[in-house]
């Protein structure tokens, strides 16, 4: 309470984070400890992104992907978490592949005309502005 931090993750995330790694005999972490600990994360999220987004900018990529992830990891010297980021991505991609697919519906499904599909489009959008005004 109290603490002023410049991050901008959750301190109750980041709270159980670390409480998730203490051991038996450190116990709980001092006030400063959570805001400190928060500030370094995000300063480390950024790192990782900058170094990402240089390695995909280099192969003209305009979509970062886990491999710019990964080479970041490995040009910043943590190639060790290498390993344990392919493993997050399985079980992710086994999440994914469990969770429902959400129907997809396009346009051809609708059953109405690109035009009465714009008309209407417009016609909701007019609803907004006026909301707006």
């Amino acid at each position: 309470g109290g603490e002023v931090t410049m991050s901008t993750l959750p301190q109750k995330s980041v709270k159980r984070l670390v409480n998730q790694n203490l051991s038996f005999e450190v116990k709980r972490v001092s006030a400063p400890f959570i805001p400190l600990a928060s500030d370094c994360l995000e300063e480390f999220i950024h790192l990782l992104a900058s170094e990402a987004q240089r390695v995909s900018e280099q192969e003209n990529k305009s979509v970062m992907s886990p491999e710019h992830l990964k080479s970041a990891l490995k040009n910043l010297g943590y190639e060790r978490y290498i390993e344990e980021i392919d493993a997050c991505a399985s079980r992710q991609l086994e999440a994914q592949k469990k969770k429902p697919k959400m129907p997809r519906k396009r346009l051809e499904d609708s059953g109405q005309s690109i035009e009465e599909l714009r008309r209407k489009q417009a016609a909701l959008f007019a609803q907004a502005r006026a909301k707006m005004e």
